[in-house]
């Protein structure tokens, strides 16, 4: 129900009671591009989340762009047609609060083998922008190549490119998997008998087992690989770290075969975590007894599904849990800088065994119709207490002292989504503080459909292939959004690429400090 005859007025597509609501698909029987905007307008119309906090004027957007996309005619083959085409989308998209939003426009283009697919991120504009690219730049430099990616990745700015897990864990504290003598190839043959039928291997290592031993738990056999796999000589890892524990999540897919048909694998680091409990270290400005974490992703419940993968996670998040429960430990820190988000569930995991009862760090806004503004009430989200239903695996040790003790969360630009809502967890917390820099603006709830929930993400036909939208809206405990913007941080600690690359990490250092001076 609209909300005020001035908005009755203003948004009258949205409000007209007469309008019958179609599925995007609906609009394409005449195969026109007017028929194809058509079909995203209403899309957009009927299943975004965000219209009540985006600027755009989506009804300008109609009265605007509906006959440009008129005199294109036909959808065909045309190179100039599909240019100007994608251009008006780009335009129409390019500024979208919506930090998840992606949208991917089909072109069968005889320039392009198999066609080419156009793909607009506001989000990543908005980071390419604050670095100086302009609209043109962009659009120029993603379209008609089907790597949207890679080509605007060179336009964001230094921490997104630079200051990511792997990079702090090498910079900071010496690990050597990145550097040019660490072979993962031949890594991955040693230990291929631990792949899951996806091709992923987890390999544990820690100070606790320097040589490659098995070890049996409740819940299956682990084993620990040698420390001298990923650790140099000059590592600072054991003078920072009383105890640590590193697990790395290698995807060791078949790229191709050889001359004999052998199987040829390509191997990469899909994901990397790391925990450990400090000693006193002054250059690092760490002081003892600070539990401290990073993560490249929100991948744990993911692995916790594969029989062969389970049991290392299970291991590794049962080490960072002894960490936390140590009755010594004085604060936390927790590093999502180029974290890019991922599964829910893993924030039970993660920092449920702090809590004794469940944290509300937030509310949740859905679409309950198809009208622009139907949103429900807001509803609270929680983060909800682990530790009994992970008592296999934590025993009978509590880490619920940490909850009113020091915590920080340090992030960048490129800390998205559930790292988001670590922010907002953190920050419910009695001592929790955000340092570093802003965060990218992407809180909704992915996955849904316009089919059960009014909202998410769709398609129109063969030609828009994907919208990329979530379902629902999170803001903070404060009932505040900050899509689009990013969280901001208490403690706003700039970022210095030569210094990050000596292993100089104002930012940890920062977090490291603060901890210590609220102990």
């Amino acid at each position: 129900m609209c909300v005020s005859i001035f908005i009755t007025l203003l948004l009258l597509v949205a409000c007209d009671n007469s309008f019958n609501p179609k599925a995007p698909y609906e609009y394409l029987d005449d195969g026109t591009w007017s028929g194809i905007f058509e079909g995203y307008w209403h899309g957009m119309n009927e299943n975004y989340v965000f219209w009540d906090v985006d600027g755009t004027d989506w009804d300008r957007v109609y009265s605007e762009y509906l006959p440009k996309f008129q005199a294109l005619g036909k959808y065909d083959d045309d190179d100039g047609k599909n240019e100007t085409a994608a251009r008006y989308f780009y335009d129409i998209s390019c500024n979208l609060s919506d930090g998840h939003y992606g949208f991917t426009l089909h072109l069968d283009d005889q320039m392009f083998s198999g066609g080419a697919d156009f793909t607009v991120m506001p989000g990543f504009n908005r980071l390419a922008k604050a670095n100086g690219y302009s609209d043109a730049d962009i659009f120029n430099g993603t379209y008609g190549t089907n790597e949207y990616g890679s080509n605007i990745f060179p336009m964001l700015p230094d921490e997104a490119r630079y200051e990511r897990t792997p990079n702090i864990l090498v910079n900071d504290f010496k690990f050597a998997f990145l550097k040019d003598g660490a072979n993962l190839k031949d890594v991955i043959t040693a230990h291929s008998a631990y792949k899951n039928e996806e091709g992923k291997t987890v390999l544990l290592y820690s100070e606790e087992h320097g040589s490659e031993t098995e070890v049996t738990k409740d819940w299956g056999k682990v084993k620990y690989f040698s420390n001298s796999e990923v650790v140099d000589g000059s590592s600072l890892v054991d003078q920072v770290f009383s105890k640590w524990t590193l697990m790395i999540v290698l995807d060791n897919k078949v790229s191709s075969h050889d001359g004999a048909g052998n199987a040829v694998y390509g191997v990469g680091i899909d994901t990397i975590a790391f925990c450990g409990i400090t000693r006193q270290y002054d250059a690092l400005g760490a002081p003892s007894d600070v539990v401290y974490t990073t993560f490249s992703a929100f991948s744990f419940a993911g692995y916790l599904e594969g029989d062969k993968t389970a049991p290392s996670v299970y291991e590794y998040l049962s080490k960072f849990h002894s960490y936390k429960a140590d009755g010594n430990a004085k604060g936390l820190v927790l590093d999502v800088r180029g974290n890019g988000g991922g599964y829910n569930l893993d924030r039970e995991y993660l920092f449920g065994d702090i809590l004794s009862t469940p944290q509300l760090f937030g509310y949740e806004k859905n679409k309950t119709g198809y009208n622009r503004f139907d949103f429900s009430g807001l509803f609270p989200v929680y983060v909800y207490p682990e530790s009994e239903n992970l008592k296999k695996y934590y025993g009978n040790t509590d880490a619920t002292h940490l909850y009113d003790k020091p915590v920080a969360v340090i992030t960048n630009n490129l800390s998205v989504s559930n790292s988001e809502m670590t922010v907002f967890f953190v920050k419910s917390l009695p001592k929790g503080r955000q340092i570093g820099g802003r965060t990218f603006g992407a809180q909704g709830t992915l996955a849904g459909n316009y089919l059960d929930l009014n909202a998410g993400q769709f398609t129109v036909g063969k030609y828009i292939t994907q919208v990329y939208t979530p379902y629902a809206q999170i803001l903070d405990a404060d009932k505040e959004s900050h899509e689009g913007k990013g969280c901001a941080p208490d403690e706003v600690v700039a970022f210095n690429r030569d210094d990050f690359s000596l292993g100089n990490d104002a930012r940890l250092e920062a977090a490291f400090r603060w901890v210590g001076g609220n102990l």
